[in-house]
């Protein structure tokens, strides 16, 4: 680097893992919820080997600040592209209202074996007062077609009461049934 390079202290910003969660026993876990037992600004969230026990799903995440008995208001859009048999992207839409995130949306995702999904996603703005926006990135199979669906996506919460508490809770579920196979780990940045 050269004698004239001074590498700054440490900043003081760590992430640290809040948990991890493993499929083990096929058909019985209908969702995965974590409970960090510190507040967190962000949360970077990673999932791998995604399987739904029944064809025709898709992956829900929701957010709490009071273990779920809280009503959000969520909306977003997603723009993605599917590549086809032809390797051409095919662009999707989606949006909801529903109260929850959509990581795939319903009715997508193939439950045959060796099609798992994963990705990751980056929550912001998690502590109180602040405006929650999320961040993906995913690849799984398409279950209709057979291809390949890469996406990026990003939403943010409304800035309403009930929305702008600390995030206590993060849950995965798919749209409908069991999880087959999965692996889901939470990490919450610590900026001080």
């Amino acid at each position: 680097l050269g004698s004239g390079v001074t590498i700054p202290a440490a900043s003081g910003s760590s992430l640290i893992h809040v948990g991890t969660t493993t499929i083990a026993t096929p058909d019985v876990d209908d969702s995965v919820v974590f409970a960090p037992t510190s507040n967190f600004d962000t949360f970077y969230i990673t999932f791998c080997n995604v399987l739904p026990v029944s064809d025709n799903n898709g992956i829900k995440m929701l957010l709490s600040h009071n273990n779920f008995t809280d009503v959000v208001s969520l909306s977003h859009s997603r723009y993605y592209g599917r590549i086809d048999a032809a390797r051409s992207m095919d662009p999707e839409s989606f949006s909801d209202n529903e109260g929850y995130y959509r990581v795939v949306g319903a009715g997508n995702m193939s439950n045959v074996a060796g099609e798992t999904g994963g990705g990751f996603i980056w929550v912001t703005g998690c502590g109180a007062g602040m405006r929650k926006n999320i961040h993906s990135i995913i690849t799984f199979i398409h279950q209709d077609t057979n291809s390949y669906v890469q996406g990026a996506d990003g939403i943010s919460y409304d800035t309403a009461a009930a929305n702008i508490a600390q995030v206590t809770h993060i849950k995965f579920a798919l749209t409908s049934g069991n999880f087959s196979t999965g692996t889901f780990s939470v990490y919450g940045l610590k900026t001080s």
